[in-house]
């Protein structure tokens, strides 16, 4: 257990149900002020916007499976929501189990969203994926997670390895993503890009905050609870883009970029 684990533990007002900290990182949030069954409470409540959008995600892709590649978005999405129950896992209890149960989905689901933009990608190029590259991307992203799977669940004293691997493919899929905002002639597309980007940016700066200062600034002790909502927004934002691309891209119904109570989808019933 790491010292700041250690003072985390002797400073609970409650007594923790979950036991002594096992995962190799316990936030800055106080532990078990709240509740004895709830390690940190606002790391854990602010995990389940990441579940409620994973839900709405694959409820939509679903609905619209004539217009979308839906199977590839409703596993996109169901990993969003797998990240959200993998947080509230961690968070609630910093068993390394529950960090395991967390970090996993983020990678594989991070994989499923790395092929979404490539198959995006080749639509933008005015091609279809070719049954060979569709097979040989697919086996490579599964020999990617496979690998850092391994690494990650075989090297439990360190974050390195499943920072650098998620750290990776999210830096390709802004670049990409990036690349296809800026050589579209829609307006909606570039705009709706930096919208989704700035959420998740904006959300890293406070995960940095809280990682590297909040010693010295209390009110940075809840900056992680910020992530959660700034990340999981963003990357659901991301993803609906996706769609709006690839509807684009296929030439399919109008289609219109929408906000209900804050949160984007593609609306493809337009006329």
């Amino acid at each position: 257990m790491s010292p700041s684990a250690a003072t985390a533990m002797q400073s609970t007002p409650y007594t923790p149900y979950w036991g002594p900290v096992t995962s190799n990182h316990d936030w800055c949030e106080p532990n078990y002020q709240w509740s004895p069954y709830i390690a940190e409470f606002w790391n854990t409540v602010s995990s389940l916007t990441m579940v409620f959008l994973g839900l709405f995600g694959m409820w939509f892709s679903y609905k619209n499976n004539t217009h979308l590649k839906a199977q590839s978005y409703i596993s996109a999405f169901f990993g969003l929501t797998m990240v959200g129950v993998g947080s509230v896992l961690f968070h609630s209890t910093l068993l390394f189990e529950a960090q395991m149960a967390d970090e996993l989905p983020m990678i594989l689901g991070t994989l499923v969203y790395m092929y979404i933009v490539m198959d995006v990608q080749f639509l933008t190029w005015r091609k279809q994926m070719t049954s060979w590259w569709r097979t040989f991307i697919i086996n490579g992203l599964i020999l990617y997670g496979m690998m850092i799977s391994y690494v990650m669940l075989s090297q439990v004293g360190t974050h390195v390895p499943f920072l650098f691997a998620y750290g990776f493919m999210v830096a390709y899929i802004v670049i990409s993503s990036f690349m296809m905002a800026m050589t579209s002639t829609d307006e909606v597309v570039s705009k709706w890009f930096w919208y989704s980007v700035a959420s998740y940016l904006i959300a890293f700066a406070f995960w940095l905050l809280e990682r590297n200062f909040c010693s010295k600034f209390w009110f940075l002790q809840y900056m992680h609870a910020v992530w959660h909502l700034g990340a999981g927004y963003g990357t659901f934002s991301l993803l609906m883009w996706t769609a709006y691309l690839q509807a684009s891209a296929r030439k399919l119904l109008k289609h219109k970029m929408k906000t209900k109570l804050g949160v984007p989808y593609v609306d493809f019933h337009m006329v």
